[in-house]
């Protein structure tokens, strides 16, 4: 008996291997959603999606050009009057330096400066200090 009894518990226990192996995670039924690709999508076409109106609102306005001329009294920068002069070789000097001062405010060019020699002063082309014999803006029109 013990010679049949083991090919029989043999083929008892390769059979209920063969079923956990392939029944392995699988408890029956449906998960998610039914009807579902491998991709996610459900085979429904997905809507376009639209900016509400307030989107437009929250983007900030671009700054105003200003109109007109528009005439700068002893204009400075961190509280230096600014050089007449772009550079410490004397380049720039007069309309190119007041037109420089022009554009970081937003005008287009200079129409008017007057200048005093007046040390220190804040030459925007090298971003330097002129401590020396410097010559600086009392006036600049822009426009």
């Amino acid at each position: 008996m013990t010679a049949i009894a083991l090919p029989a518990a043999a083929l008892a226990l390769v059979t209920t291997l063969q079923f956990a192996l392939a029944q392995a995670g699988s408890t029956g039924g449906t998960l998610g959603k039914a009807n579902k690709s491998i991709s996610g999508d459900n085979g429904a076409q997905s809507q376009p999606k639209t900016k509400s109106p307030d989107a437009a609102a929250a983007v900030p306005a671009a700054p105003a050009i200003p109109k007109g001329p528009q005439t700068f009294q002893d204009p400075r920068v961190n509280g230096v009057r600014v050089d007449w002069c772009m550079t410490s070789t004397l380049g720039g000097c007069g309309e190119g330096a007041a037109t420089a001062w022009c554009q970081s405010k937003g005008f287009s060019h200079a129409i008017n400066y007057k200048w005093v020699v007046a040390p220190p002063t804040y030459r925007q082309g090298d971003r330097d200090i002129c401590s020396g014999f410097c010559g600086g803006f009392t006036e600049v029109t822009c426009q």
